[in-house]
């Protein structure tokens, strides 16, 4: 305490000074007034009045002692938070978001901020958010529709509720929801050949399928070869195309893609409609190879109203019947009527092949016209399948199979172009396409009606296929690869059975491997794909030009001669552009005369196909495959009933 002397004037002034310590290290006055002397805590720099401390503002107190916080005065406990009094302190129960003394801190881990997956960082009284794609803003509140994931991808961001929100519209095919997410069963992209889709799968983004009998996979894709339904009748089924198709080895007496068709049973009688294309694609030469046909055809069967009986219509842009059903009277005079039968220049026109489906259908096999309800149906169909309204053939060719659903259309190509994918399509089984030449239709007839498998069995071919790959280029040589896969994967080549060899032409011309080495199609395919392959070097020089592909030709016949059996079929299957083909036409008719069926398959629209057509063995056994022509690589199949066939024997 101090206690100084003013001399003021002639009067002495003495005053006590009384300095007070506070809890928090202030120094506090107290004036002394005629009051008892006290201390006055804690900011009573108001001073004093009779005795009793003026408190600053946030503290209050009893008496002269400002000891205890005042909560009411606002100043403890920021943004929000409660104030407790605690006598000389306090305490803050913050609101969410905040922490602190005094609830003056951001709190980052209250999730209050950076909505939508921002991260929170702390800044003291404030905070940054870091935010996730397709957000911004402040607190990653504003929608940024330009960021294509809020949609998955799938559809087209639309911004709402002031941008702080979205939809999606535009999903794709197959799904829906908010963001595109989820699986949408009702578009029908999931879920094939009849699979029944489940979008219950983590919680609608995925889904599963209850597949039909016969197929297994995702999405129902897959042939179930375990399947009762596939390869009946004690037929093995085989996989092929990664498992998308199958075929079958049947067992003996039976055939059919699905071994369906019982071969051995008792004689079976049937009613058999020939149609032949007479349209102006169709010469006079062609015309009498299709008569002489019919009639060799007529010549193997009994006649009668208790066997065969056979009708004939000639078609172009109208249908017309030569004779019926009711008029089948013996051989001799089926016969007579078919070598009688004209070319009427007048009835010469269009292709209308789905105007004499629908002909045979309403009329040839009418009772009253002599159709039999009990018995076996044939239509075998002579065209070069270039209808000019291919749309209404094929409706036609569905509408006559529902009309009498035993019915079996056997496609024989005649002219001088013929396009397989109509003959595939109206036969529904490739097995039932065959050229005009040869009597193969006559044999696998014979063996579903008269003979039965005790006088017929199936006989196989020795198959060389022959790449000019010099010809092609990267493109093409892959379609030519996969067209070679489809007819390997479809023979038959277990022992005994279809062997096959393979060659090829690139600078020099090579054997890949020789008859019977593989004796299954994976294997043929794996080798087949390790080695056709186009070399960079042949993209650059003259030097891998096909003009020297006589050489391969060459090798080809030496291989028929020394290794291949003379009762065995023959066939080549070459695959080439023919782009060079200087020296070659001397190969192959020698080929031809020695009784190999030549074969020719090109790509696309830069195949020369007139010196194809000439150099195959008909024009039956040329094939140009290629998006261009809508040709896919399956007609190759085409060739299967040529390749694998049936030999009958007479009793």
């Amino acid at each position: 305490m101090l206690s100084p002397i003013f001399i003021y004037g002639s009067v002495l002034l003495l005053v006590s000074w009384h300095f007070v310590e506070g809890l928090q290290g202030e120094k506090h006055t107290l004036v002394k007034r005629g009051a008892i002397p006290e201390n006055c805590y804690h900011r009573c720099d108001g001073g004093c009045h009779y005795g009793l401390c003026n408190c600053n503002h946030g503290w209050t107190g009893q008496s002269v002692q400002c000891s205890v916080r005042d909560c009411s005065s606002g100043l403890y406990c920021k943004n929000g938070g409660t104030c407790v009094e605690n006598g000389k302190d306090y305490t803050c129960v913050c609101k969410d978001g905040w922490s602190g003394k005094d609830c003056e801190h951001v709190d980052c881990s209250s999730g209050l901020y950076c909505k939508n997956g921002g991260t929170c960082v702390e800044k003291g009284m404030d905070y940054t958010c870091v935010c996730k794609d397709g957000w911004s803003g402040k607190d990653c509140e504003q929608v940024v529709c330009t960021w294509s994931g809020h949609c998955n991808d799938r559809g087209t961001c639309v911004p709402i509720s002031t941008n702080t929100d979205y939809t999606c519209s535009n999903c794709a095919s197959g799904w829906t929801g908010k963001s595109c997410h989820l699986i949408d069963c009702s578009s029908k992209v999931y879920c094939n050949n009849g699979g029944t889709c489940m979008g219950d799968v983590n919680g609608g983004t995925d889904y599963r399928c209850i597949c039909e009998e016969g197929w297994t996979g995702k999405d129902c894709q897959l042939i179930n070869c375990s399947s009762p339904i596939r390869c009946l009748n004690g037929g093995q089924c085989h996989l092929q195309n990664d498992g998308k198709k199958f075929n079958c080895t049947c067992a003996d007496g039976y055939l059919g893609d699905n071994c369906q068709i019982d071969m051995c049973s008792p004689y079976k009688i049937a009613d058999i409609v020939f149609i032949i294309d007479v349209s102006v694609s169709q010469d006079g030469a062609t015309f009498n190879e299709q008569k002489n046909f019919v009639k060799y055809f007529i010549a193997q069967f009994p006649l009668g109203r208790d066997h065969f009986q056979f009708s004939l219509v000639l078609y172009a842009s109208e249908p017309h019947a030569v004779f019926n059903l009711r008029n089948t009277y013996d051989n001799n005079t089926i016969i007579d009527a078919v070598d009688n039968a004209t070319l009427h220049v007048g009835k010469r026109g269009a292709t209308f092949t789905g105007k004499v489906l629908a002909f045979v259908k309403d009329h040839s096999f009418a009772t009253t016209n002599g159709g039999r309800a009990d018995v076996d149906r044939y239509v075998i169909l002579l065209t070069d399948g270039m209808s000019s309204a291919p749309l209404d053939t094929a409706n036609q060719t569905k509408l006559l199979r529902l009309s009498y659903p035993n019915i079996r259309i056997i496609s024989i190509g005649s002219g001088e172009f013929v396009f397989h994918t109509e003959l595939l399509d109206i036969s529904a089984y490739h097995l039932n396409v065959y050229p005009l030449r040869g009597n193969d239709s006559v044999r696998k007839v014979q063996k579903s009606t008269m003979y039965g498998c005790e006088r017929c069995t199936t006989a196989y071919s020795d198959v060389v296929l022959a790449f000019d790959v010099s010809s092609f280029n990267y493109g093409q040589l892959d379609t030519m690869l996969k067209t070679a896969e489809v007819l390997i994967s479809n023979l038959h080549t277990d022992v005994n059975q279809t062997r096959v060899g393979l060659f090829k032409y690139e600078s020099i011309a090579e054997e890949v491997f020789k008859f019977g080495k593989y004796t299954t199609s994976n294997e043929m395919i794996s080798d087949m794909n390790k080695h056709i392959q186009k070399k960079e070097t042949c993209m650059k020089d003259g030097h891998c030009s096909s003009r020297d592909l006589s050489a391969l030709l060459q090798d080809i016949s030496d291989e028929f001669q020394m290794h291949s059996d003379k009762s065995r079929r023959k066939a080549v299957v070459i695959f080439s552009q023919f782009i060079f083909d200087n020296y070659i036409a001397e190969r192959i008719q020698n080929l031809k005369e020695n009784g190999v069926i030549v074969i020719i398959v090109g790509e696309g629209l830069d195949a020369n196909m007139d010196r194809m057509f000439q150099l195959s063995t008909n024009p039956f056994f040329t094939f140009i495959i290629g998006k261009e022509l809508n040709t896919p690589i399956d007609v190759i199949l085409a060739l299967m009933s040529t390749l694998e066939y049936d030999i009958c024997f007479d009793q």
